[in-house]
Order: C-alpha cells, then structure tokens, then sequence
C-alpha cells in the first residue's frame, strides 16, 4: 500500500478523527519500539500528518543507543 492509499483507508480516518477529538493540551506518548514496524510506519504518517496541519505538537521523542526513534510525545493543540 502507498502513502497515498493508506490516506484513503478507513484506518487513516478512523485514527485522524480519534486524534481530533482528544481535548486540548491532552499529551500522550507513542511507544514505536513496542509497535510493530508496519504499524508503526503508518502512526509516523499519521502524526506527521497532525502535525502539519497543526492538530497537535511533537514535544519530546526518545532514542535507543543505536539512534533509532523508539517512543515520541505528543500534545494536542486544537
């Protein structure tokens, strides 16, 4: 599947809407080590997403030794 198609999946817009209703100033982490890598390449497009159009805000991010991304936080702006 392709960035663009997973853009049209339900499973986008069904995680784009749970984001959009979570309240303002709400902050919460993701735990992409935990995650498997499909699942958690599609939560990076999502938030990357949310992020451009301002819905939320990366506020801290955490790294393994090896400097992959492992977990990131998140706060909701709107």
């Amino acid at each position: 599947m392709t960035i663009q198609e997973f853009r049209q999946s339900k499973d986008y817009a069904e995680a784009m809407n749970k984001i959009k209703n979570y309240s303002k100033g709400f902050t919460f982490t993701l735990n992409y080590a935990e995650i498997p890598k499909e699942k958690a390449n599609a939560l990076r497009i999502i938030m990357q997403d949310c992020i451009k159009d301002g819905i939320v805000e990366s506020v801290s991010f955490g790294l393994a030794l090896n400097g992959e991304q492992t977990s990131e936080t998140f706060k909701k702006l709107l």
